[in-house]
Order: structure tokens, then C-alpha cells, then sequence
């Protein structure tokens, strides 16, 4: 099941080594595999063997823009869902198809989108006829 925590994936993408440790212990504690990178870079060579299926990535990388990482990333993992992490609360009213979360993000708040994201059906594309 895609809920399950255990089968759940997720890549958390931050410059700041704490908050990539803090958040991967805190959603291993919680039964998820998560896994952490400090780069844009090192984000699209984790694709590239693995689908992570939530990705939290922070707005603002040293090597590149959160957002269109996010944009990336969830067309090489179809059925991924990015969450963008900002500091930068004016950037949370701004159009984009990805929910942003305020950091520091409260990590029930956290759980709580990331178990309903898992809980939803994944679109299907349709097959060309």
C-alpha cells in the first residue's frame, strides 16, 4: 500500500546539514526510508536508481532553483509529489503547482501532509488509444 510508511520513499533536498539530518531521523522514526542530499545535483543522480515518491526540497540551493528542481524531478518519477521548504514566507502565496511548507516546518505538520499525500490515489495518465 502507498501509505504504508515502510514502503513510502522520500528524498529530502537541503543546503543545510542539519535540516537534511533532523528531517530524515524524524521520518525514519516514523517507519519512512528516507534519504537526504545537500544539492540540486546530487538530487537528479538519486533519480536516476531510485523513485522516491514525496520529495521535500528546499526553495533556495546553492545550485539551483527549488521549484523548477521540483519540476525536474517529478517528471523523471512520475507519481511523485514535491513539497518546496522556504524561510522566505512571501514566497508561500506564489503560483505554483507544488505546496509550499514554512521553515522551520513542525514536524506534525509534516507527517500529516506527507500521510495524506500518500492516502491519495496517484493520477493515472491515460493510455493512447
Amino acid at each position: 500500500m502507498l501509505g504504508d510508511p515502510e514502503s513510502a520513499r522520500i528524498l529530502v533536498v537541503d543546503d543545510e546539514p542539519n535540516i537534511v539530518k533532523t528531517l530524515v531521523l524524524i521520518l525514519r522514526n516514523f517507519g519512512y526510508q528516507a534519504e537526504g542530499v545537500d544539492t540540486a545535483r546530487a538530487a537528479r543522480e538519486h533519480v536516476q536508481d531510485r523513485s522516491p515518491q514525496v520529495l521535500l526540497i528546499d526553495m533556495h540551493l546553492p545550485d539551483g532553483d527549488g521549484v523548477e528542481l521540483a519540476e525536474y524531478l517529478t517528471r523523471k518519477v512520475p507519481g511523485a509529489h514535491a513539497f518546496i521548504l522556504t524561510g522566505d514566507l512571501g514566497a508561500i502565496g506564489k503560483e505554483t503547482r507544488f505546496e509550499m511548507l514554512a521553515k522551520p516546518v513542525h514536524p506534525e505538520v509534516l507527517l500529516s501532509r506527507i500521510r495524506q499525500t500518500l492516502a491519495a490515489p496517484v493520477p493515472q495518465i491515460p493510455k493512447a488509444a
